[in-house]
C-alpha cells in the first residue's frame, strides 16, 4: 500500500534528493492483496438476475395476454405451448452466448494481470468496485418501489426493466405472422440487451483477479439476487395491502447500505492515495457517507414528486373520461325522452302548452324537424 503523505520540505532542502527511487525506498510500500469476492461483478450478476427475470415474465405474461383475447383453439393452445418453450429456449441460448463472451473477457484481462499487477492499482481498482456496487445498489433501491407495485414506471431510468419486444413478439407469434424461431429470437435478443450493458464495463474489475474468487462472485451474487426475488415474492402474496410501507421501508435500506458501501469504497482507495492528508480518514469516511445518502435521498424524493404528478395526471384523466360519460348518458337519455314524447299523446299536450306560452313549437313533417320562436 502507498504512502502519499509528502515529506516536509525546509528551507534550504535540495529537491533534487527526492527522487523517484528515494520515494521508492522511503515512501513506497506493497500489500500482497487478493479480493475474495468483486463487489462489482456481484453486483452486476445480482442486477442481471432481477432485470432478465422481469424480461422472460413480461415475454410469458404477454404471449398469456394475446392467448387468452384470441380464439382458444387446439391449434392455438398447441402454438402457446410452444412459445412457452421457445421462451425458455431463448433465455439459454442467450446465457450461453454471453456466458462465453464474459469468460474470454476475463481471461483476457486476468490473464496479463494474473501475477504482474501492481498491488497499490489493485487496491484502487477494489475500492472502485465497491463503489459501483454502491451505485448499483441505489438504483436497486429507486427500483423497489417500482418492482413492488407502489410506484408507477418512472421516467428517470438508467438500466432498463425490460426491452419492450415482448408484446408485438407475442402477438406476431400467436398470429402466425412470425415463426417460432423468430419468437425464440426475440426472447435471445431481450435477454441479451441486459447481459451486455456490463461487457465492457467489468473489463478493469478483472485485474489480478484469480479465477476461484471469480467464480465466487458469481455464485454469491446468484444466491443474493434469488433470495431477493424470492423474499419479494412472499411479501407480494402475504403483505398485499402493507406493499407501500414495505417498499418504503426497503428502499431506505438498499439507500443505507448503497451509502454505506460508497463511503467504504472512498475510505479504501484513500489509503492508496492519501486524500485525507492530515486529516483522520474518519472524516473522509463520514463526508462520503452523507454526501452519498444526501444524493440518494435528493433522488428519492425526486422519484415520489415524480410519482405524485403520475397520479394526479391520472386522476384528471379519469374525471375527464367520467365527465365525458356522464355527457354522452346524458345526451343518449334526452334523446330517448324526446323520442318517446314525439310518439305520445302527452308529448303532443306539452308541445302544444309550450307554444301557447310562447316558447317554441315543434313540428314533424315527413321525418324532419323544425323549431320556430313566438
Amino acid at each position: 500500500m502507498r504512502n502519499n503523505m509528502q515529506p516536509r520540505l525546509l528551507a534550504g532542502d535540495d529537491t533534487s534528493t527526492y527522487t523517484d527511487d528515494w520515494y521508492d525506498e522511503n515512501y513506497d510500500q506493497t500489500v500482497d492483496y487478493q479480493q475474495i469476492v468483486s463487489a462489482s461483478i456481484a453486483a452486476a450478476v445480482a442486477w442481471n438476475v432481477l432485470v432478465i427475470t422481469l424480461e422472460v415474465n413480461d415475454f410469458r405474461h404477454r404471449l398469456k395476454s394475446v392467448f387468452i383475447a384470441i380464439d382458444e383453439s387446439a391449434d392455438r393452445t398447441q402454438r402457446y405451448v410452444a412459445s412457452l418453450v421457445a421462451i425458455r429456449l431463448g433465455l439459454r441460448d442467450a446465457l450461453i452466448d454471453w456466458a462465453l463472451l464474459y469468460a474470454v473477457g476475463y481471461s483476457f484481462v486476468a490473464g496479463f494481470t494474473y501475477h504482474d499487477a501492481d498491488p497499490n492499482s489493485v487496491y484502487v481498482i477494489w475500492g472502485v468496485s465497491i463503489m459501483v456496487s454502491a451505485g448499483m445498489t441505489g438504483t436497486m433501491a429507486l427500483k423497489v418501489p417500482q418492482w413492488l407495485g407502489s410506484y408507477r414506471k418512472s421516467q428517470l431510468q438508467v438500466l432498463q426493466d425490460t426491452s419492450a419486444m415482448a408484446l408485438e413478439a407475442s402477438t406476431s407469434v400467436m398470429m402466425e405472422e412470425s415463426s417460432l424461431k423468430d419468437f425464440r429470437y426475440s426472447v435471445r435478443l431481450g435477454v441479451s440487451t441486459h447481459l451486455s450493458q456490463f461487457v465492457i464495463f467489468l473489463l478493469p474489475f478483472y485485474v489480478n483477479l484469480h479465477v476461484q474468487f471469480f467464480l465466487l462472485s458469481i455464485v454469491v451474487a446468484l444466491v443474493v439476487g434469488n433470495l431477493y426475488l424470492y423474499v419479494v415474492f412472499k411479501l407480494n402474496r402475504r403483505y398485499v395491502k402493507r406493499k407501500r410501507r414495505i417498499a418504503v421501508g426497503a428502499a431506505t435500506f438498499f439507500t443505507l447500505v448503497s451509502s454505506l458501501l460508497f463511503a467504504y469504497g472512498l475510505y479504501t482507495i484513500d489509503f492508496v492515495w492519501g486524500w485525507s492528508f492530515n486529516s483522520s480518514q474518519l472524516k473522509i469516511w463520514l463526508v462520503a457517507f452523507f454526501s452519498w445518502l444526501g444524493v440518494m435521498l435528493f433522488l428519492q424524493g425526486l422519484q415520489y414528486w415524480e410519482q405524485g404528478q403520475i397520479r394526479k395526471l391520472e386522476d384528471d384523466n379519469e374525471e375527464l373520461m367520467a365527465q365525458l360519460f356522464d355527457r354522452t348518458e346524458r345526451g343518449s337519455d334526452h334523446e330517448s325522452e324526446r323520442d318517446n314524447d314525439h310518439n305520445s299523446p302527452c308529448g303532443a299536450q306539452e308541445s302544444i302548452a309550450a307554444a301557447v306560452q310562447g316558447e317554441s313549437i315543434t313540428a314533424s313533417s315527413n321525418g324532419r324537424s323544425f323549431a320556430t320562436s313566438a
